[in-house]
């Protein structure tokens, strides 16, 4: 029997009993109690190939491949973005279960902006509608509506038309943008509630508020003594940004050095690419704290600070708990954590949430047109680990994680396996950035270029001579 491949299928052709080994040249005499065997475990069940096409159907319905995306532009930008309009409204709507929020997948994966230099722009993107996601299933299952501190029932649809100043609950608190902003007596309540509970992120002055630590640093409620302190951290964080930016970039070496230095100064590397990452979010939020203050006339308390001081962490947990950014936190609780609650109680809350955190970060990526990286999923989970581990510790000692040791379990943790996190998701920029076309041209080079800069940690050289097809440049 001579095996040859047909499309997608192995098909037997009958010629002698005997199997052809390209290799060696010689045939080799089977048995007849074999053929049937080899036939059954050798062609794919017609049962198989159904399944297999009906996954990849159902998959491609959510996540469409590059090469079938729409192109991003001017004139295709408002259908992509066409979910913010079911999705404001079922904010408005305060937890009821009409709306269509879900539909932010199609359209967000449907179109593609196949620029090089704008793949984080991508990738910001599709975690936008991740988020709104996530934000539209707690609105249709909260059981009362979303409400403010202090509120026992939500506002009646027929008085909605005056606007959210004149009609103050009792023992409610403002909420980051109801605090005396402008708008509310220019915007008619169903706007300002649906922006209002749609933007809010964390929580503040709202009731799921309660699932997220807030910092609650001492705020003054003078807007001028609010402004000289955000205002030094704001610059200092701009000039920590540039100067780590640069630094990152020097990555030239990196492919020639001995495998310990070379691990050694990636994960340095690694370490400044968190660093630019804690600076970029803190100067983004302290921009819109200023704006928020100073032009909507909202009180210094609706912004509290929205990370906590590195240099305090002394334990996985309290790292990705109060030190790292918690504007995610209730997402990863309503899409992870609180099935895994139902799931496996305490520990199926920390391997829920940080599973839709990996998840949640690698599906961002896929609205670039990347492919699924199972090691940024590994590295989150791994965090769970850690936690669970330092949770053990605790039930038998009695003692909490912390001091010296502390602070390097954190580190083995987030910057020793952070590595496998930053090169799944860093490697796929570059292959998406160069592999767009067959053929590389200037701008394609440059463009490569750029990415790679972007990119400092992985191999560069290796990468690019083995599987993208570009030249390979001894500056890289």
């Amino acid at each position: 029997m001579l095996w040859t491949t047909s499309e997608s299928h192995m098909v037997a052709t009958e010629s002698a009993t005997s199997v052809n080994f390209p290799s060696t040249r010689q045939h080799l005499a089977l048995p007849e109690e074999y053929k049937a065997y080899l036939i059954h475990t050798s062609l794919p069940s017609e049962a198989e190939d159904r399944i297999h096409g009906l996954a990849e159907q159902a998959w491609g319905a959510i996540v469409p491949r590059t090469e079938d995306r729409e192109p991003l532009t001017i004139r295709t930008t408002p259908y992509a973005l066409a979910y913010l309009i079911p999705y404001f409204y079922m904010a408005y709507l305060g937890g009821s279960a009409t709306g269509g929020g879900h539909h932010g997948d199609s359209v967000t994966f449907g179109y593609v902006r196949e620029d090089p230099l704008m793949v984080r722009n991508e990738w910001n993107r599709g975690l936008m509608a991740l988020v709104l996601i996530a934000k539209s299933i707690d609105f249709a299952f909260a059981p009362n509506g979303r409400l403010k501190t202090g509120e026992k029932t939500l506002p009646s649809i027929v008085q909605d038309h005056t606007s959210p100043s004149q009609s103050p609950k009792p023992g409610a608190k403002e909420s980051v943008w109801t605090s005396g902003n402008p708008l509310a007596s220019i915007l008619p309540r169903p706007v300002f509630d649906a922006l209002d509970v749609g933007l809010t992120m964390r929580g503040v002055g709202y009731d799921f508020g309660q699932y997220v630590y807030i910092h609650l640093a001492p705020v003054s409620s003078s807007r001028s003594a609010f402004v000289r302190t955000v205002v030094p951290r704001l610059i200092r964080n701009y000039m920590v940004m540039d100067v780590l930016d640069t630094v990152e970039k020097r990555d030239d070496l990196l492919p020639h050095l001995p495998p310990i230095q070379r691990y050694t100064i990636s994960t340095a590397l690694h370490a400044l690419h968190g660093l630019l990452i804690y600076a970029h979010i803190s100067v983004s939020y302290d921009m819109a704290a200023l704006t928020g203050v100073l032009v909507l006339k909202q009180s210094p308390s609706s912004w509290p600070p929205v990370q906590g001081d590195l240099r305090s962490t002394r334990s996985l947990h309290r790292f990705w708990s109060r030190t790292w950014h918690q504007t995610l936190r209730h997402t990863f609780l309503l899409l992870g954590g609180f099935p895994g609650r139902w799931l496996a109680g305490d520990v199926g809350v920390v391997f829920g949430t940080f599973l839709a955190s990996g998840l949640f970060h690698e599906l961002g990526l896929m609205a670039a047109g990347k492919a699924f990286d199972h090691k940024v999923v590994a590295f989150f989970l791994l965090q769970a680990v850690g936690i669970c581990l330092e949770k053990t510790y605790y039930s038998l000692t009695g003692r909490r994680v912390g001091g010296v040791a502390g602070a390097a379990w954190d580190a083995l943790f987030v910057l020793g396996f952070g590595q496998m996190c930053s090169n799944g998701i860093l490697d796929e920029q570059r292959t998406w950035a160069c592999d767009t076309t067959g053929t590389v041209d200037e701008r394609d080079q440059t463009a490569c270029t750029a990415i790679s800069r972007m990119c400092p940690v992985t191999n560069w050289k290796n990468l690019s001579a083995y599987s993208l097809r570009v030249p390979v440049n001894p500056a890289w």
